[in-house]
């Protein structure tokens, strides 16, 4: 299944910028430096880089290393994620000489 989700922040930056739509899913193998997206009890919805994987439990990262996360500190279970991040999405909007708006969406598959 995908999901879609706007980030919101700079943790990830410079790999993912606040305002950026991402597209996950949870049919792909998880590995270690993937970017995922997961449902923590206390924050809830968070985009983080897998930094330890364990058979059950794993751990994450910022890309940004002027940013701290508590959401870093601790074990996840991994059934906690929803999904890989496996492309950013960008909406370009403009419009033409009759004013009418197009969106032109532009897929950028992750480098994971």
């Amino acid at each position: 299944m995908f999901h879609y989700f706007k980030i919101k922040g700079n943790s990830m930056f410079p790999s993912l910028e606040g305002g950026d739509l991402v597209m996950t899913s949870n049919l792909v193998e998880i590995k270690r430096d993937d970017i995922v997206v997961l449902n923590d009890a206390t924050y809830g919805i968070v985009v983080k880089r897998i930094s330890s994987l364990e058979e059950d439990y794993f751990k994450v990262k910022s890309d940004n290393l002027n940013t701290d996360s508590p959401v870093c500190a601790k074990s996840h279970s991994k059934r906690n994620i929803i999904g890989k991040v496996i492309s950013v999405l960008w909406v370009f909007i403009f419009s033409n000489e009759n004013k009418r708006f197009y969106i032109q969406i532009r897929k950028y598959e992750s480098r994971n």
